[in-house]
């Protein structure tokens, strides 16, 4: 019976040869030219991966959104459509991509049982962490 090593090598020997003046020396300079040549084409360093923020803008602006969409969406994401209004403040006075950002870090929490009081308290809590502007005061006449 013959050992594994005789049948490598006996297939080995039988295939054909690509470069039958093959130093080892010049083999394994190819192989490191290959995988460096690899390395500089799927480098990722002249690709810059964009933000969260970024892309919510980015889709923003290349569907022309509306403040009171935004706000409506914001409002059905965290069960509170009775408060659109103070949304659309929201909308108008902050960025609206940490807003939408804000809104799904809440659903994310809430979808793991992790709130203990209403979706709406916790958005609002996150946003005040956050220093956006939640208070406004209204001109009554």
């Amino acid at each position: 019976m013959e050992s594994i090593g005789e049948v490598l090598n006996k297939k080995h020997s039988n295939g054909l040869t690509v470069n039958s003046n093959t130093d080892n020396s010049k083999l394994l300079t190819n192989i490191i030219n290959t995988v460096n040549s690899i390395n500089t084409v799927n480098s990722k360093e002249n690709k810059k991966e964009l933000t969260l923020t970024e892309k919510i803008e980015a889709v923003l602006a290349e569907f022309n959104t509306k403040p009171e969409g935004i706000a409506l969406h914001i409002a059905q994401i965290l069960d509170d459509e009775k408060s659109k209004d103070y949304y659309l403040l929201l909308v108008l006075n902050n960025s609206i991509s940490r807003l939408i950002e804000a809104a799904h870090l809440t659903k994310d929490v809430a979808l793991r049982g992790k709130i203990r009081t209403k979706k709406a308290i916790y958005f609002l809590g996150i946003l005040r962490k956050w220093k956006f502007r939640t208070k406004f005061k209204v001109n009554r006449m």
